[in-house]
């Protein structure tokens, strides 16, 4: 019988870091993601609900689930509010500032 050469390749080891590596990379990355989706979507339930208030001429309620404000915010039906507010959404390395503007009810992304 032949002898069997030896190979060398990887260790387990080695093999279990650079899984380890890669995973704290891509979860990094979805976490990122997900924050600038929420963001995105924080602006157009505000504009949607907003726009509602005027198409239905009646005062609605800003609601959205992941949003703690001091003060509920209220749309007019002409699409003003009724208070100026700071939200806040907390990121990885830097936190989202929306302020919302008094009378027109403008939201502006503060960076």
């Amino acid at each position: 019988m032949e002898k069997l050469k030896q190979i060398e390749g990887y260790t387990l080891v080695e093999t279990i870091i650079v899984l380890l590596i890669i995973t704290i990379c891509s979860l990094t990355t979805i976490k990122l993601i997900n924050i600038e989706n929420e963001s995105r979507m924080l602006i157009a339930e505000y504009s949607y609900q907003q726009f509602k208030a005027m198409n239905e001429l009646h005062e609605i309620y800003f609601v959205y689930d992941n949003l703690m404000t001091y003060k509920p915010i209220v749309f007019n039906k002409k699409g003003n509010i009724n208070i100026s507010q700071t939200i806040v959404l907390n990121g990885t390395n830097e936190d989202e500032v929306f302020v919302i503007f008094l009378g027109g009810g403008r939201i502006e992304l503060k960076e």
